[in-house]
């Protein structure tokens, strides 16, 4: 018997009214083998805090420094009842085994203080996700609290060991051994194809129904889904993981379980998780092919990448429900990211966002400052093709540049001309890198982001600033997402975007 987690985070940033996929994965295929509980602690932490306004849960206390200091020097006082409070939260406590499925360090500082609370109170603690590749010996190490590490999307690990079999004979795995840790076996994830549908029973769907009417002004559920898990591309600032073979389920299977779902929890609201929905054109008319076959009617939001796209791809996506595309620029002038041929013609980037908007497809593109070998002049270049295609540009997140745990640029700096990496505190043993030169991102970040402003484009969270396209009424009245009030539409949000600018120039 197991109970898996969802941990809150410490960052905002990852906030959104979306229920967690992978933990609803998981549980669609162990519960075939075993009894599993499964739970969604950000959404009760953030209900906890709407009721308890003088005493609710910081998790910005959660800091790399605080968490360290608690767990490795003197017992914090805030940390530890913090701590407490979120265990309380937990559904069905009496499972022996208590999993949480960890995607990124801002979650896994949480997840460390209550993984020690639970240890104590005869828990075997497992944490699991692919985030751990890199990192799970020098944590197990470190933190003698944690019983397992598995290292991948979890399925056939989970169930081996839930299964009591050998830790040897379980892959991608960490464990204790005569008080050394050991790696098992690594070997390929599972095929999408043989996983089935993902089981969000559980988990708390009026909580995410409250939290949608609160920030996006409809109350319905987000459905998350994933066509594809691993990329085909291999971009040197990326820290996620590689696989040997990208792995992707049939358009049948997929468009089958969408229509069971959707008509399960009563939404045609669904996000798609792929890196990209847009990896095959082949595979991209088969799924669209399908979806119009089976009269399946969502609104879907995703991520994609311009490359192969066609005003005809376009204009099939927006006919099977696509709302809006996300696509990541970064920089159409900085050597490293130019070289990586990611922005190898500017023509098809200018000719992509400019059909998606006559397709009537909302375009959100991710650009990113503090690079290694970004200067002002790079800069001053993005923003010429930024302004350029302003018009066809509906939002923009502003990203700085950080040197990942598990990317080619940490594996291999030199590659990059780069020869010292500094180090800060962090809760592994090598601790968090940085580049020197990133000391530069701030006063780019901040650059940007003016002039940005003057360009009156909106910088949202990913995630919120596209799940408010979900309203019912996409030309009608939707949701400023930083004012909390009403406004009409993408000029609404111009006008917004105006009228802040002026007021900081006064």
């Amino acid at each position: 018997m197991i109970t898996l987690l969802k941990p809150p985070s410490t960052d905002n940033y990852w906030k959104n009214g979306v229920m967690p996929y992978q933990v609803a994965s998981l549980k669609g295929y162990l519960s075939r083998e075993c009894d599993i509980t499964i739970d969604d602690l950000e959404i009760k932490v953030w209900m906890f805090n709407r009721l308890n306004l003088n005493n609710g849960i910081d998790l910005s206390y959660y800091s790399y420094r605080n968490v360290l200091s608690h767990l490795l020097k003197k017992p914090d006082e805030m940390i530890e009842e913090y701590s407490r409070k979120i265990i309380r939260l937990i559904n069905n406590l009496k499972n022996p085994v208590i999993a949480f499925y960890v995607e990124n360090s801002e979650e896994l500082l949480v997840v460390l203080t209550i993984g020690q609370i639970l240890k104590k109170m005869g828990k075997s603690v497992v944490l699991v996700g692919a985030f751990f590749q890199t990192i799970s010996c020098a944590l197990m190490k470190k933190y003698d609290f944690i019983d397992y590490i598995v290292f991948d999307s979890g399925e056939l690990s989970l169930e081996y060991l839930l299964k009591n079999k050998d830790p040897k004979a379980v892959p991608n795995l960490s464990y204790r051994l005569n008080k050394r840790v050991l790696l098992s076996q690594c070997s390929d994830i599972i095929s999408q194809n043989l996983i089935p549908m993902p089981d969000f029973s559980g988990l708390p769907f009026d909580l995410y129904k409250k939290y949608n009417s609160q920030h996006f002004g409809f109350s319905s559920l987000v459905l998350p889904y994933r066509l594809s898990q691993g990329c085909g591309r291999d971009c040197f600032f990326c820290g996620l993981p590689k696989y040997n073979y990208f792995n992707v389920q049939k358009p049948v299977k997929a468009v089958s379980e969408l229509k069971a779902l959707t008509k399960k929890y009563k939404t045609s609201k669904v996000f798609f998780y792929d890196n990209s929905i847009t990896f095959s054109n082949s595979y991209l008319k088969l799924f669209c092919d399908q979806i119009l076959k089976n009269k399946l009617k969502i609104r879907y939001v995703a991520f994609a990448h311009y490359s192969d796209l066609k005003p005809n791809d376009l204009l099939k996506l927006r006919k099977t429900g696509c709302l809006a595309l996300c696509f990541g620029v970064e920089s159409v002038s900085v050597p490293s990211i130019v070289n990586l041929k990611k922005n190898k013609n500017l023509h098809t980037i200018s000719d992509v966002l400019k059909n998606c908007k006559k397709a009537g497809v909302w375009t959100h593109i991710f650009v990113m400052c503090g690079l290694f070998d970004q200067t002002l002049g790079h800069l001053k270049k993005d923003l010429l093709f930024i302004k350029k295609n302003i018009e066809n540009i509906d939002s923009i997140l502003i990203n700085q540049f950080q040197l990942l745990i598990g990317s080619d640029i940490y594996k291999n700096p030199g590659r990059y001309g780069i020869n010292k990496v500094s180090y800060t505190l962090a809760p592994y043993s090598r601790s968090l890198p940085f580049l020197p030169v990133n000391r530069k991102a701030t006063s780019q970040y901040n650059y940007y982001f003016k002039a940005i402003g003057r360009l009156r484009i909106p910088n949202f969270e990913p995630d919120r600033c596209l799940s408010f396209l979900f309203n019912e009424s996409r030309k009608g009245l939707m949701i400023d997402l930083m004012k909390k009030r009403p406004v009409l539409g993408s000029e609404g949000f111009l006008k917004l975007c105006r009228e802040a600018h002026e007021q900081d120039r006064t």
